[in-house]
């Protein structure tokens, strides 16, 4: 207990009271585990901030750790997946451009590596495929050069027409027989052409008739003639020097197209004609030149039965009329000889014949 002093000084000087006690012993343990235990706490106190470091630093390291080894992991991981994808988009990329060499798969067991194989397998088919394609294309392609150097060089005419009776195309043999370049009208009906009005019109009318009987008749192609020129037409580049005699024939093609295939007989049925002509002359020489010979035979008789009977003037008037009747039958048997010659036959081949035979054949 502090006590005030009455005793004079130069300085005031502090007092206490000290009253002591004793106390319990059990009062004295307690209070001595008391501040022992408050000791403990105020240095445990002292290290928690320690500890607490270390503690926060050891979580720090550990999340560290664990957040490399999450990102090593995870490049580890992405590189096994994204490589195989990025392999499957470089090969769909090079195959959307055309490439179709032969690609890189995985050797992996996972879907990725089996999905590598399969796009490398599928590569692998394509290319084969286009290949076989190709050679597919140049196949049709020498096949179609072969078809058109044939049908360039064929002298018939070949023109491919559409439903409505227009040119989708020609060769040249067509235009030469025609005398049009039908490649220049390609597109046109066949009928709207100068000079071929007529024989289009009749085309087309031949193949609505074919269409119209095919199924019933059976029938695969139409054939008919025609004759062009006849009636004076006339094509764009100039008229027909002659008539032409045209022997057609028609057919229909995939795609509803049609086929006319036609030439020029015009010089055949010119030498049927001739030929026909030739057998006329052969046989109408052959009848007027039997009579001459009697004729001739017949005024040289009754000149010599007569000769010296007669008076000059008329011996002189019988000579002269024999003379123009010998003079008349050598000018008939000569015109009659050319006439022959125009329808000469080949000549005779000699062989042993029956005369018997013979003279009973002419006597029959």
């Amino acid at each position: 207990v502090p006590l005030t002093s009455s005793v004079l000084g130069l300085a005031p000087e502090g007092r206490f009271l000290l009253v002591s006690r004793v106390l319990p012993p059990n009062l004295l343990a307690n209070a001595l585990a008391v501040e022992s235990a408050y000791r403990e706490y105020q240095e445990r106190a002292l290290g928690r901030e320690g500890l607490k470091r270390m503690y926060l630093g050891t979580l720090a390291l550990s999340l560290f750790l664990a957040v490399f080894a999450a990102v090593l992991l995870a490049v580890i991981l992405g590189d096994q997946i994204v490589r195989p994808l990025l392999m499957l988009a470089e090969g769909v990329s090079q195959v959307a451009s055309g490439d179709l060499t032969p690609k890189l798969a995985m050797q992996g067991n996972d879907e990725l590596g089996g999905l590598t194989r399969a796009f490398a397998s599928m590569t692998e088919q394509l290319a084969d495929a286009r290949h076989a394609v190709q050679q597919s294309m140049s196949q049709v392609d020498a096949a179609r050069a072969n078809l058109q150097t044939i049908l360039d060089n064929l002298t018939a005419g070949v023109i491919v027409l559409g439903t409505q009776g227009e040119i989708r195309s020609s060769n040249p043999g067509a235009a030469r027989i025609l005398k049009v370049p039908l490649s220049d009208y390609e597109g046109q009906p066949l009928a709207t052409l100068d000079g071929l009005q007529t024989f289009g019109t009749a085309v087309q009318s031949q193949f609505a008739d074919f269409l119209a009987q095919r199924n019933e008749q059976g029938l695969d192609h139409w054939q008919k003639s025609f004759e062009l020129g006849a009636d004076g037409a006339a094509t764009l580049h100039g008229p027909f020097d002659r008539t032409l005699t045209l022997v057609a024939r028609g057919a229909e093609l995939p795609g509803n197209e049609r086929l006319l295939v036609f030439d020029d007989i015009s010089d055949i049925v010119s030498a049927q004609r001739a030929q026909a002509w030739g057998e006329v002359a052969r046989r109408l020489a052959h009848e007027i030149k039997n009579p001459l010979t009697p004729i001739q035979l017949s005024a040289e008789r009754l000149e010599m039965k007569l000769n010296g009977k007669l008076l000059a003037p008329e011996q002189a008037i019988l000579t002269k009329s024999v003379k123009t009747i010998v003079d008349q039958v050598d000018a008939m048997k000569r015109l009659v000889n050319d006439f022959r010659d125009y329808a000469r036959l080949p000549a005779a081949e000699l062989k042993p014949v029956d005369l018997n035979a013979l003279v009973t054949d002419v006597l029959q």
